[in-house]
């Protein structure tokens, strides 16, 4: 499915929007199916007084380029992850965004070195995966960390959970 993107889009969660996405930059997404894997560890170590909510709305919409960004990552980071991993990844790199720490834009954050693998694909489980971590919010606000591993130890993050091979962290400040 065709997607038209303008990847260099400039916006922040409080600004406007910026350019018209042109119709030139088209992007494939990868259409091949993906395993499902279902391993969730409830048993957390964190704290409710850990977890900051987002309840609220920052009424920042997120564009079509944006959105693909964050499905690139989630096919690079968890394809082949269930569903509510893919979720907890796309919400990872949201989180960092919307925190303002670790870039003003959704293309800063997802390619900044040694962050994210990137990927030139995604696929259409990708794209739900974002758009459910965007409407739905179903995880911390807080949880900008994930690593491939059962540890519940890393850095000195907070554990939060365990989603099919990934461990997620929350931010300790």
């Amino acid at each position: 499915m065709p997607v038209s993107a303008n990847l260099n889009e400039v916006r922040s969660p409080k600004s406007t929007p910026q350019p018209v996405i042109p119709r030139s930059a088209t992007y494939q997404s990868a259409e091949k199916p993906v395993e499902t894997m279902s391993v969730v560890d409830t048993a957390s170590t964190v704290n409710n007084d850990d977890i900051k909510d987002d309840t609220e709305d920052n009424g920042y919409q997120y564009s079509e380029a944006e959105k693909i960004i964050i499905a690139r990552v989630v096919y690079a980071e968890s394809r082949g992850e269930c569903f509510e991993g893919q979720v907890a990844v796309a919400q990872t790199v949201i989180n960092r965004f919307e925190s303002g720490k670790f870039g003003k834009t959704v293309k800063r954050v997802a390619t900044t070195p040694n962050q994210f693998a990137y990927s030139r694909k995604w696929n259409k489980q990708n794209m739900k995966a974002v758009e459910e971590a965007i409407l739905k919010r179903p995880h911390p606000k807080n949880m900008f960390y994930f690593q491939r591993s059962k540890s519940k130890r890393w850095r000195n993050f907070k554990y939060y959970k365990r989603i099919g091979n990934h461990s997620f962290y929350l931010s300790s400040d």
